[in-house]
């Protein structure tokens, strides 16, 4: 049986449309960044950026992404096609992954050999 039980394509579908709900939570007045379901769609999808870095090896990689002062480290999830997603937006990465979740959930020898300049 195959081990990828999501494409590439599957994954970086799901991953786009929970960071855009984590965000729609996270922006939310009553709900904001530090409630429950705000942290859940962030882990969520970081499990699923685990997946897709451990199942896509040669499809995808790690860059840090320095271009912006964001309040903490960031990772984006690159990705060497470009996807088409179900809204019709054009995809080349699978959003960013914070640092610190990434030593949390990757392997150190996971997160080396995702990391490419």
């Amino acid at each position: 049986m195959d081990k990828h039980y999501y494409s590439l394509a599957e994954l970086v579908e799901r991953i786009v449309t929970i960071n855009r709900a984590w965000k729609l939570a996270r922006d939310d007045k009553k709900l904001g960044k530090n409630h429950s379901i705000t942290e859940r769609l962030q882990h969520q999808k970081s499990s699923w950026q685990a997946t897709l870095i451990r199942n896509y090896p040669q499809q995808v990689w790690l860059k840090r992404d320095e271009d912006r002062d964001y309040s903490e480290p960031l990772l984006s999830v690159r990705i060497n096609i470009r996807l088409r997603l179900l809204d019709g937006s054009i995809k080349e990465d699978a959003e960013h992954l914070p640092l610190r979740l990434a030593q949390e959930i990757l392997t150190e020898d996971e997160l080396q050999h995702a990391l490419r300049a």
